[in-house]
């Protein structure tokens, strides 16, 4: 089979971001309704679009303005200075397909 490209999803498949992504709810929602992001909540929004997170917290903290929490989880998450890490094994199959 002649391969001539390959799409990745980066978040979670190629790179380890889960972290910075839960930080960057976190100080969002601390700032638009003074609610702190707790790790069984955290739980229930992974996979989910950007807009569906921000919708559903929104609705869990009774705050009125979902798209204000959204524009500030993307604020904080384009502010933290974090790297993040490829996801094991990631590197070596990235460089297996040069073959």
């Amino acid at each position: 089979m002649n391969i001539s490209g390959v799409i990745f999803d980066f978040d979670g498949v190629v790179v380890d971001s889960l972290s910075l992504h839960l930080d960057s709810w976190d100080y969002a929602l601390k700032e638009a309704c003074g609610q702190r992001l707790d790790k069984s909540l955290g739980k229930t929004i992974m996979g989910l679009s950007t807009k569906e997170i921000a919708a559903k917290l929104a609705q869990h903290f009774s705050y009125p303005d979902s798209s204000n929490i959204c524009a500030l989880k993307l604020h904080y998450l384009n502010t933290f200075d974090k790297k993040v890490a490829l996801i094991d094994g990631v590197g070596k199959y990235i460089y297996s397909l040069e073959s």
